[in-house]
């Protein structure tokens, strides 16, 4: 773990130190059969960090059966392609869930398909067989939508040049 501290964020390993030597000291060790934090003290250490429910939706973290977690792609923003020397490469910026749009990524798109099919699956609006019908919550929304718009307020910056 401290290698990977090292690595990742640079500098020295003294400056990582303590972000090791808790985990590590508070971890089940088979020679002594405890964590040494409980040998020591005669019980389980608890860290200082607080868990608690965030009301941020963005904050919830998922993990799956082990653990770990994964980020999951919602949207596909841009699609490009990379020309290298003897072969062109395609690309595609992905929004993470959890990440804003400045947060984008761009991932081969080769890699996103087989990771994730079901993001590049057209939508049911999206296929030509499905008929789009506009309901009175569609007016409603575009009626409000039309009032806010035309009421802004619009600064014209062309005058005056």
């Amino acid at each position: 773990m401290l290698r990977a501290c090292v690595m990742e964020f640079g500098g020295h390993y003294d400056q990582f130190l303590p972000l090791a030597e808790f985990p590590y000291n508070n971890n089940y060790h088979s020679s002594i059969q405890m964590a040494p934090f409980e040998a020591l003290d005669g019980r389980h250490y608890h860290s200082l960090v607080g868990w608690f429910e965030s009301t941020d939706p963005r904050s919830r973290v998922e993990l799956d059966d082990c653990l770990i977690f994964v980020e999951e792609p919602i949207a596909i923003l841009a699609r490009d392609m990379r020309k290298l020397r003897s072969r062109a490469i395609l690309i595609v910026k992905v929004r993470w869930r959890h990440c804003s749009v400045e947060e984008a990524t761009w991932e081969t798109e080769q890699e996103m398909r087989e990771q994730f099919p079901d993001l590049f699956e057209p939508s049911a609006l999206t296929q030509n067989k499905v008929k789009f019908e506009w309901s009175e919550a569609c007016e409603k929304g575009f009626q409000e939508l039309k009032d806010k718009l035309s009421s802004a307020l619009c600064v014209d910056l062309t005058r005056g040049q």
